[in-house]
């Protein structure tokens, strides 16, 4: 799970942002406020369990002028996110 991430990032640019850690395909999901716009957040699915520590390692790295916030996360609070 990503927090902070600037309101115009693109699944793209987080692919790229994670990109020594395989991003499962199709599996990057932007988050959006109930007004239906970015918020500044997302879920970003890794294709292999042993990558994990390689995308938590870019915890407060940047992309663009913003630091981004890296937590391991799991399919259900994905689920209950959108619930």
């Amino acid at each position: 799970r990503l927090r902070g991430l600037p309101y115009s990032a693109t699944k793209e640019d987080i692919k790229a942002f994670f990109k020594d850690a395989g991003v499962r395909t199709g599996g990057v999901t932007l988050c959006e406020g109930r007004d239906g716009r970015a918020n500044g957040e997302a879920f970003v699915e890794i294709m292999k369990e042993s990558d994990m520590g390689e995308a938590l390692k870019l915890d407060r790295k940047t992309i663009g002028k913003r630091y981004v916030e890296v937590f391991a996360s799991t399919k259900a609070e994905k689920m209950q996110y959108f619930e």
